[in-house]
């Protein structure tokens, strides 16, 4: 015997083909596997992350036990309300093997004989109520994700912030100018080698010419 989730998972994959095939082929007898069940019938909860999964896995949780109390399989159960929205084929499917699984279960148990009409309602009622429970992890859900939104935008920026980003070389400093330096410059004394010639030879121009008025002197006495 097939396991119960691996059979809802083939009965998913199969009404996904034929809802492909649909469409080519013609078949009205496929068209039910290309639109889209009731609104709820069988609205699950999506994964979702932190609280929103926990949120997730107790929903689960819950319709797996309610899903048991009705006499059927609760992992299965659980796969049916987790494939999202089914098509009407698909849903009717789930239906029969659900009403066939409550069958057996109660033959095996012992349990009194129920009508058709007794089965139904009894399903119904288990769907009703594992409705409301998806229906309320949907809303908890997502409060909960609004509130781990802040969280998760701290996390994204927090490696942000601590990475290292390329520095940008500073600029070589220039060295330091001298604002006094022209200054310097223009009262700076001439080299003292230039004083000491220009020194000598005023020096020299004045023995020069005390020698001539000297010889002119001498030329004079010589004359009288």
């Amino acid at each position: 015997m097939r396991d119960p989730v691996e059979q809802v998972k083939f009965q998913r994959q199969a009404a996904m083909m034929k809802a492909e095939a649909a469409p080519v082929l013609g078949d009205a007898g496929l068209m039910n596997f290309a639109k889209l069940a009731e609104p709820g019938r069988y609205a699950g909860l999506a994964p979702g992350e932190g609280r929103a999964e926990a949120v997730r896995a107790e929903a689960d949780r819950r319709a797996s036990a309610i899903a048991e109390r009705a006499g059927l399989n609760g992992a299965a159960m659980v796969e049916r309300y987790s494939g999202g929205a089914p098509s009407r084929a698909l849903a009717e499917s789930y239906a029969k093997t659900e009403a066939k699984e409550r069958e057996a279960r109660r033959a095996t148990t012992g349990a009194p004989e129920e009508t058709a009409a007794q089965r139904d309602a009894a399903l119904t009622a288990m769907h009703r109520e594992i409705g409301a429970v998806y229906r309320a992890a949907r809303e908890l859900a997502q409060q909960e994700a609004r509130r781990d939104e802040p969280h998760a935008a701290e996390r994204t920026r927090a490696p942000e912030k601590a990475r290292p980003g390329r520095a940008t070389p500073a600029p070589s400093p220039s060295p330091p100018r001298d604002a006094g330096a022209g200054q310097r410059a223009a009262s700076r004394p001439a080299p003292r080698d230039d004083a000491d010639d220009q020194t000598r030879r005023e020096q020299e121009r004045a023995r020069r010419l005390a020698a001539r008025k000297a010889r002119g002197r001498d030329g004079g006495g010589h004359g009288l």
